[in-house]
């Protein structure tokens, strides 16, 4: 049974986080909560030849990018800044809630605030950490697993960043290999690998910790022998400052998962 990712996020555009040629100029149509379409016009990326793999795989139609002006073409291909600017948003907030979709329930984004009915407590801050990258990252102070802190941010540099494109846990090598024996079980006879009997993982950040519990980053299903969602390349986010560790190969295990937020 090998973990996985998961999350959701709130973020706001004053930088904090609670976690081409080929453009045309489109209308973005976003139903509003009281039933009223939300229209701007955009610029977008159209994909004019696309392999079979992966993307015959795919159950949507295109993305939509939430990553900050770092990450854009220019600010007229996003989504989210053409909302806030055109004054058809409230507030400068997006807020995601993912689900693994079980007893009907379907993910969200809730565009210009939260939806309060998918929190379970109150919303806590973090700081966007090197916004000019384009990332959502964020500092993160320490890792513990089971409550033993590991050495993979000792170092004081550590961030992480908190993405709903993906639904894996990114580990630098060389601590991807620790992470991988302290997290991974033998599935035994159970079919759903979230009620597996593993540790809890925790994030520490500067005013608050995230718990992470094996229902949380488990794999629904177990894997077959052999078989692996690693990825071979590693986990790498170019900086000038980032973890030393970052830049050695990887073990090959620095990527988990198979979902979520």
């Amino acid at each position: 049974t090998a973990p996985q990712g998961a999350g959701g996020a709130s973020v706001t555009e004053d930088g904090a986080l609670a976690l081409a040629d080929a453009a045309q100029e489109l209308t973005e149509h976003v139903e509003a909560e009281d039933g009223d379409d939300l229209c701007v016009e955009m610029s977008v990326i159209l994909a004019v030849e696309m392999s079979t793999q992966p993307f015959k795989t795919f159950h949507f139609d295109g993305i939509l990018g939430l990553g900050l002006d770092g990450l854009t073409m220019n600010r007229n291909f996003s989504a989210y800044d053409m909302l806030v600017r055109g004054g058809k948003i409230g507030a400068s907030h997006f807020g995601v809630f993912l689900t693994e979709g079980e007893d009907g329930e379907e993910s969200e984004i809730a565009m210009g605030g939260i939806n309060e009915k998918r929190m379970l407590d109150a919303l806590k801050w973090a700081p966007v950490a090197m916004a000019d990258l384009g990332y959502w990252q964020v500092h993160i102070a320490a890792v513990r697993i089971n409550g033993v802190e590991l050495d993979v941010c000792k170092d004081g540099t550590c961030r992480g960043v908190v993405d709903t494109g993906t639904s894996h846990l990114g580990i630098p090598a060389p601590h991807d290999g620790e992470f991988a024996d302290l997290l991974t079980r033998d599935a035994g006879d159970l079919l759903d690998c979230r009620l597996s009997e593993a540790p809890e993982i925790e994030f520490e950040f500067a005013d608050f910790n995230l718990t992470l519990h094996p229902f949380n980053y488990m794999r629904r299903l177990p894997l077959r022998e052999g078989v692996s969602v690693s990825s071979a390349q590693g986990v790498y986010v170019p900086s000038a400052e980032t973890n030393a560790t970052l830049g050695l190969p990887s073990s090959g295990d620095a990527v988990w998962g198979n979902t979520t937020n």
